[in-house]
């Protein structure tokens, strides 16, 4: 399996070793998925999705870019 056959449409997903590279990113939160067997690799990766900070926010709430 790749990363990108466990995102949903729409969805950003990284690994724990790219997001430890990039470090931390304005507006940006990462959520922890859990680990997945990924093709080619012999150890789970941990996975995490990119989310907004306004999205968790009501609809009414978010800012408007």
């Amino acid at each position: 399996m790749r990363i990108v056959d466990v995102a949903a449409p729409g969805e950003l997903l990284v690994s724990a070793p790219l997001l430890a590279e990039a470090g931390a990113c304005e507006g940006v939160e990462f959520v922890e998925l859990g680990p997945a067997v990924m093709k080619g690799l012999p150890d789970a990766v941990r996975l995490f999705r990119a989310e907004h900070v306004d999205a968790r926010l009501p609809t009414g709430h978010r800012n408007r870019a």
